[in-house]
């Protein structure tokens, strides 16, 4: 009887939790993580939640995708921005980079 009620309470933690993330997931809206970071060979790039790679491994450094623009660095000292399709929206002009916030970045 102790072993059914602690396996009961089990799955209504597994349900509440459930529950929680998926109001984060309803909460975060465009700004849920919709691509990883890959690394391969020292170069970074971006893969979906499948695993799939979307934009393959070609920049020194990124940061993730923020506002649907991520910050890339093709060489030291020139960062610029993406969108999730991988092209070049913000030129490589910048010494450094920051996450957009509100039409911004950082």
């Amino acid at each position: 009887m102790l072993r059914s009620h602690l396996l009961l309470l089990s799955f209504l933690a597994i349900g509440l939790i459930g529950d929680a993330a998926e109001l984060y997931a309803q909460d975060a809206g465009r700004d849920q993580k919709i691509y990883y970071i890959i690394s391969e060979e020292r170069l970074m790039g971006f893969m979906d939640r499948s695993g799939k790679v979307i934009i393959p491994p070609r920049y020194r450094d990124v940061r993730d995708f923020s506002e649907d623009l991520a910050a890339v660095q093709v060489r030291r000292n020139h960062w610029g921005f993406i969108n999730p399709a991988g092209e070049l929206v913000i030129a490589t002009d910048f010494k450094d980079a920051q996450d957009f916030s509100e039409g911004m970045a950082g």
